[in-house]
């Protein structure tokens, strides 16, 4: 399953698919690996792209060559984090609506109500 696909392979002085630009610099964005430039975030691949993608990859402990090829070990990485992600989403969402229904619950039949510290 992947979350994230590239139509092209990203790289410097390379023809790169303008569709997958915002997509890609938002996602490093979120992450704290892109530094929109003054001029905002475009469909074109800037300099501070690179950087961005270099910086994802050293935080990562990936090959740092500030590329992103379509099987290539960075998109496996951007989409492993996201499937981690949603997986914890998936798993701590309802866990922690449970725990406030009973707590709530709880509440209503005037019981003392003891929260586990990761509830809070």
């Amino acid at each position: 399953m992947s979350i994230f696909n590239l139509n092209k392979d990203v790289a410097t002085f390379s023809a790169v698919a303008e569709e997958d630009m915002i997509p890609l610099k938002t996602y490093l964005k979120k992450f704290g690996a892109y530094d929109t430039p003054s001029y905002g975030m475009t469909w074109y691949p800037d300099n501070e792209l690179f950087e961005g993608i270099k910086t994802y990859q050293r935080k990562n402990n990936l090959t740092v060559d500030g590329t992103m090829k379509r099987e290539g070990e960075t998109i496996c990485s951007v989409n492993c984090t996201a499937l981690i992600f949603i997986a914890l989403i998936i798993l701590i969402v309802p866990s922690v609506y449970a725990l406030r229904k009973v707590k709530d619950n709880i509440k209503k039949a005037n019981f003392a109500v003891v929260v586990p510290f990761f509830y809070i």
